[in-house]
């Protein structure tokens, strides 16, 4: 599992930070997760070439470059 970085969630002016993680699977699929009370939680199951995508539609902050992120899969 690989720390990815954070997004912003719920409504205006009450947005709390979710820290995203990366988690490879066998089978050349990957998940976006996080974490809430104890429990990881599942964003998005997709194909290893959508890595970018998918955290750009999941508004997700990276903290890594995207040539790390490539270089992953």
């Amino acid at each position: 599992m690989f720390y990815t970085g954070y997004r912003y969630v719920g409504p205006a002016l009450c947005q709390d930070v979710q820290q995203i993680y990366l988690k490879r699977h066998g089978n050349e699929e990957w998940n976006l997760i996080f974490y809430f009370q104890g429990r990881s939680w599942e964003l998005h199951r997709f194909a290893a070439d959508e890595l970018l995508s998918k955290l750009d539609e999941h508004l997700v902050e990276v903290l890594t470059d995207y040539d790390s992120l490539e270089a992953i899969d």
